[in-house]
């Protein structure tokens, strides 16, 4: 679906868990996910502008009127008038920092469940939460799609600096709950290219 995730859920279960320095980025993906929102950046269609006006609404509400989430403002602004305002274009390098902090604070509850064949493996469960969360392949997948985005856009950055264009992205993501994500994501990547240049 090309259109905007829900306002009311991004008020009500999205920002408050932003503004406190809590994980808000699991939410809104699942948010996503369930309500089918594109989030390819890559589409012809949309390019996730959608998702990304909204975001950029969320984050202009909030530096404009502080920690006041319950702000009659705020409220007044958070509706699809107010997101198309805002731009579409590719997240700013300052807003990719924004995204990166949100990954690192994203948390799961340990779960029994086991999903396997993520990336035709079959993963440990001490690896498997996210996995479990975000199982499908990739371009129904949102939680891969924001982490591939996020690397294209670093990836230079990542290059200039360590003369790697993942090693950004590994510093920055370690200890963190999304890590071990990224790191199967990481090591598809690497198979893929090793079997392309074979």
């Amino acid at each position: 679906m090309h259109g905007f995730p829900d306002f009311h859920f991004l008020q009500e279960e999205v920002a408050p868990h932003y503004i406190a320095g809590e994980d808000w980025l699991l939410p809104l993906l699942m948010h996503v996910k369930n309500k089918s929102v594109c989030l390819d950046f890559y589409c012809t269609t949309c390019g996730a502008g959608p998702f990304k006006q909204s975001l950029r609404l969320m984050w202009q509400i909030f530096r404009d009127n502080g920690s006041s989430q319950n702000s009659g403002i705020a409220k007044k602004h958070f509706n699809l008038m107010q997101a198309k305002k805002m731009s579409h274009e590719q997240f700013s390098l300052d807003e990719i920092k924004i995204l990166i902090k949100g990954l690192t604070q994203m948390e799961v509850k340990p779960s029994a469940e086991q999903t396997t064949f993520l990336f035709g493996k079959d993963h440990g469960p001490e690896h498997n939460e996210f996995c479990f969360l975000f199982p499908e392949p990739y371009i129904c997948n949102p939680l891969m799609m924001l982490l591939t985005m996020i690397y294209h856009r670093t990836s230079t950055l990542s290059m200039r600096h360590y003369g790697d264009p993942h090693k950004l992205m590994q510093l920055t993501l370690k200890d963190s709950a999304i890590y071990d994500y990224f790191q199967m994501m990481y090591e598809h990547w690497q198979n893929k290219m090793a079997a392309s240049n074979r």
